[in-house]
């Protein structure tokens, strides 16, 4: 709906995207919210954002990979896709890292790494991976739900 156009069109030939991929959509792909914005509404994105954005990454120290540097922006979220702001988590709530983002900066860096399998839970397991102080797991729906009444009263 986003876009308009057929969701296979794209890099992403199946499947979906995990947490930590890069963004999909580029930024001159005309969407409804750019419409929305020429037309003078305010947009903003509470969610899942399970399109892909652009984590800070340095190299590891053994130079073979980058990890994310949480402390470095989160650039091409939802708003470069005709978002005015969001707040939001990067994909399936199995899929790390367990961090919120508020319109490209994380509200908090991780401090520990969290996961739970399939056996010990097998309806609400989780992939282990990075998780912030503020990101709980049980209080996803309503601290969506919080953030989403606090955006319409303001």
């Amino acid at each position: 709906m986003l876009t308009g156009r057929y969701n296979w069109r794209s890099r992403l030939a199946r499947g979906v995207l995990s947490g930590t991929s890069d963004h999909l959509i580029p930024a001159e792909r005309a969407t409804v919210t750019h419409s929305m914005c020429k037309a003078g509404y305010h947009t903003q994105m509470i969610g899942k954002w399970h399109l892909g954005w652009d984590c800070g990454r340095v190299a590891s120290e053994n130079g073979k990979s980058k990890k994310i540097d949480f402390a470095q922006p989160v650039t091409n979220g939802p708003n470069i896709n005709g978002f005015d702001r969001y707040y939001a988590h990067c994909g399936s709530l199995d899929m790390p890292p367990y961090v919120w983002v508020d319109t490209g900066k994380t509200t908090a860096i991780p401090q520990r790494e969290e996961g739970v399998t399939r056996e010990h839970v097998p309806y609400g397991w989780y992939r282990k991976g990075p998780s912030s102080p503020a990101f709980r797991i049980d209080d996803v729906l309503p601290h969506l739900f919080q953030k989403s009444m606090q955006h319409v009263r303001e």
